[in-house]
C-alpha cells in the first residue's frame, strides 16, 4: 500500500463512525488501530477520541434513550449539548458518565443538580433526613457541590425543613445565608399564630445568624440582623443577638451612629445599667462639642445653653443609670458632679455678665473667679465641691499672683496657718515678678530656719538673712552671709553689728 497506507487508516476510521452497525464499527476500528501502528505521524488521540464519540453514539441509539445520532450531527451538536438534552430527557445516569468520561468532568455538577431536584420533587414520601443522605452520597462525587440550588427547589415544592438541611451542606456563606433568611420568613407568613413553627423560624433566624458570624463577613451579618430586626419584637430581637458578640457589636455600631433612641430603648428595656450609661455620657458629651464640629481648627466654639442643658441631662441620667451598676460608685459620682458643675457655670455667667466659665475644669472655674475678683463664688465652689484645702490654697494663690494682687496674696498669708507652708506663696510671687517688698514681708512671715536665710539671701537682703542666722545661732550660715557682702558696706557693717550682738549674748 505504501505511502497510501495512512490514508486507509483514516478512512477505515471514518466509515467506522458513520456506521450504525456495533459489528461494523469493531471491525473497522480494529483494521485502523492496526494500520496506525504503522503510520508514526498520526496523532495518536484520533482514534481514541473516535472510539469514546461511538460509545456514546450507540447509547444514545439505544431504544430506552430514543436520540439516534449521526457522527456528523453529533459534531454539529457538540457533547456539551447532548449532556444538556439528556438531562431534560431525565437520562441523568447517561449524562453523568458522558460528562466524566467524554468532557473530563465538565458538567457533572450541573447534571447532578437537575437529578437531586427532580428526586425531591418525585419523592413527596421519602423522609427528609433519608432523602438528604441519598442526595448527598451522590453530590459527594464533585468537589464544593452547591446545595443551595438544592435547598431553593425544596422550599420551592414546600419541604421547608429538607431545605434547612440541605443548606447545612452548603459552604458558601453567601449564598446560605440569604435563603435561610428567606426560610424564615417564609415560615413566619404562612404559619403565624402556631408556637412550633414559631420556634422553627427562630431556629432559623439563629443559623442564618451564626453562620453569617461565622463567616466572617459584615454585609452577611447586617443582613441576617436587619431581618431579624424586621420580623421579631424587640426583646426577641435582643435575646437572638445578645449571646452572638460580634453581631451584638455591629448592631450597636450601627444604631448608635444611625438610631441612638433605639439602642437607648434597647439597653432600657433590657436593663442594662451600665450600657446605658456608657451611652448617656456618650449622648451628653456629643451635646456639649456639637458647635465644635463647624467652628475654626484650634478655637474652642462655646455651646449654646440649649446643648448645656442637653449635656447636664444627659449626665445626670448616666449618673442613675451608674448607681444601678455594682462597681460603677465612682463613675455615678463623677457625673453628678460634673452635671453640677456645668450648673454652677452657666450660673456664674448670669450672675456676672461674663460668658467663659462653660466648658472649664472645676480647678480652672475657681481660679477664673479668682482673678476676676469673684471671691464668694469661688468660696461657695470651694464648699460645694469640698475642695481641699491644700488645693483650695494653691489654686487662690497662684491666682492672686498671677492678677498680681501682692497686698490680697499677703493678706492672705497672714490670715491663718496656711496648710501648704509659706513657701508657695514665695513660689508664686518669684514666677510672677513680685516686688522685692512683697517677698520680704512674704519671708518675714516664715518660721525661722535655714530655708528663711536663703530666701532673704536670695532676694539680696543680707541684713535680714543674718539676723535669721543669728536667733538660729548657727556660725556656719552667719560666716556665709557676711563673707557674701563687702565689710564697708552698709549691710555689711549692719551684719557686723548683729555679730557683735550675738557674740555677747
Amino acid at each position: 500500500m505504501g505511502g497510501h497506507l495512512q490514508e486507509a487508516v483514516q478512512g477505515c476510521a471514518t466509515a467506522a463512525g458513520l456506521e450504525l452497525d456495533v459489528t461494523r464499527q469493531k471491525a473497522l476500528l480494529k483494521a485502523a488501530i492496526f494500520g496506525r501502528a504503522f503510520v508514526p505521524s498520526m496523532p495518536a488521540g484520533v482514534l481514541k477520541d473516535l472510539t469514546v464519540k461511538l460509545r456514546v453514539l450507540n447509547a444514545l441509539r439505544d431504544p430506552s434513550v430514543g436520540l439516534p445520532l449521526t457522527m456528523p450531527q453529533l459534531e454539529a451538536l457538540t457533547l456539551p449539548v447532548v449532556v444538556h438534552r439528556l438531562v431534560l430527557m431525565r437520562q441523568h445516569l447517561l449524562a453523568f458518565k458522558i460528562a466524566s468520561e467524554a468532557l473530563g468532568g465538565v458538567g457533572k455538577q450541573e447534571v447532578l443538580l437537575h437529578w437531586a431536584a427532580a428526586k425531591i420533587s418525585a419523592s413527596p414520601a421519602v423522609p427528609d433526613d433519608r432523602l438528604k443522605q441519598e442526595i448527598a452520597a451522590k453530590m459527594s462525587q464533585i468537589e464544593r457541590p452547591r446545595y443551595a440550588h438544592l435547598a431553593a427547589h425544596a422550599q420551592s415544592v414546600g419541604r421547608r425543613s429538607l431545605a434547612i438541611k440541605l443548606l447545612e451542606e452548603e459552604p458558601s456563606a453567601a449564598q446560605q445565608v440569604p435563603l435561610l433568611i428567606s426560610l424564615a420568613k417564609t415560615s413566619t407568613s404562612t404559619s403565624a399564630g402556631a408556637a412550633a413553627d414559631a420556634d422553627a423560624a427562630e431556629d432559623t433566624l439563629g443559623r442564618a445568624l451564626r453562620k453569617a458570624v461565622e463567616s466572617g463577613d459584615p454585609d452577611l451579618v447586617y443582613l441576617s440582623l436587619f431581618a431579624a430586626y424586621k420580623t421579631r419584637s424587640l426583646p426577641e430581637f435582643w435575646k437572638l443577638v445578645s449571646p452572638r458578640a460580634p453581631a451584638r457589636n455591629l448592631f450597636v455600631k450601627y444604631t448608635r451612629v444611625k438610631e441612638p433612641e433605639l439602642l437607648e430603648t434597647l439597653y432600657t428595656t433590657n436593663q442594662l445599667h451600665q450600657e446605658s450609661a456608657d451611652l448617656a455620657l456618650e449622648r451628653a458629651l456629643k451635646a456639649l462639642n456639637s458647635n465644635n464640629g463647624s467652628s475654626t481648627a484650634g478655637v474652642y466654639s462655646r455651646p449654646s445653653d440649649d446643648d448645656v442643658n442637653k449635656c447636664i441631662s444627659g449626665l445626670q441620667s448616666a449618673a442613675k443609670e451608674y448607681a444601678q451598676c455594682r462597681d460603677a460608685g465612682w463613675q455615678s459620682k463623677a457625673a453628678n458632679e460634673a452635671a453640677s458643675l456645668f450648673k454652677e457655670q452657666l450660673k456664674l455667667e448670669r450672675d456676672t455678665g461674663q460668658v467663659l466659665f462653660v466648658g472649664l475644669s472645676l480647678a480652672d472655674t475657681i481660679t477664673t473667679c479668682l482673678k476676676l475678683g469673684h471671691q464668694r463664688q469661688a468660696a461657695n465652689l470651694r464648699k460645694q465641691f469640698a475642695v481641699p484645702d491644700t488645693r483650695w490654697y494653691w489654686l487662690k494663690i497662684s491666682a492672686l499672683a498671677a492678677a498680681h494682687d501682692w497686698d490680697g496674696l499677703d493678706l492672705f498669708a497672714g490670715e491663718r496657718k496656711s496648710p501648704i507652708g509659706l513657701e508657695p506663696f514665695l513660689e508664686v510671687a518669684q514666677k510672677h515678678g513680685g516686688p522685692r517688698e512683697v517677698m520680704m514681708r512674704l519671708i518675714s512671715r516664715m518660721p525661722d530656719s535655714r530655708a528663711k536665710a536663703d530666701a532673704f539671701e536670695a532676694i539680696q537682703c543680707p541684713r535680714e538673712a543674718a539676723e535669721v542666722a543669728a536667733k538660729l545661732r548657727d556660725l556656719d550660715l552667719f560666716a556665709r552671709i557676711q563673707n557674701a557682702v563687702s565689710a564697708n558696706s552698709p549691710a555689711g557693717l549692719a551684719i557686723a553689728q548683729i555679730k557683735e550682738r550675738f557674740q555677747s549674748r
